[in-house]
């Protein structure tokens, strides 16, 4: 029997199961590979203009958990003086998104709508309520 997680001298790695390429639900430009647990993931550009409501360039990085904000091991910052900023919410050209932590690192950032089609929505609606975010 051969076991799963062996594999002969040259062959390569099993690759996790992408989706087709899409278009960014921000900007329509391609998505180079859609991924199943976050399918609707903003394209690197759209990624780079987060903002804050109040219109300030945000940041969302991984780091260690005393940096984080509560639950994760994301930090987010102002752009311009690297406060902290202490939510999830963000907007990329007047669209409401959420940064959350990656499954097995990163950030995905995401339209809410996606996020509220999502199984499990409830603790992230939760956690933006207690941010002061009407969900």
């Amino acid at each position: 029997m051969k076991l799963p997680w062996l594999r002969a001298k040259g062959e390569p790695a099993p690759r996790a199961q992408l989706l087709p390429p899409y278009p960014c639900p921000v900007c329509g430009q391609q998505v180079s590979y859609g991924n199943p647990r976050y399918p609707q993931h903003l394209c690197g550009t759209c990624y780079q203009r987060t903002f804050s409501a109040d219109g300030r360039a945000v940041c969302f990085t991984n780091v260690n958990a005393a940096d984080a904000l509560p639950g994760m091991s994301t930090r987010a910052f102002y752009r311009d003086t690297a406060e902290p900023y202490a939510r999830e919410l963000c907007y990329v050209d007047g669209i409401a998104c959420v940064a959350q932590e990656a499954h097995l690192g990163g950030v995905a950032i995401q339209p809410l709508s996606a996020w509220r089609a999502s199984p499990g929505w409830e603790w992230m609606a939760d956690a933006l309520a207690k941010q002061g975010v009407e969900v």
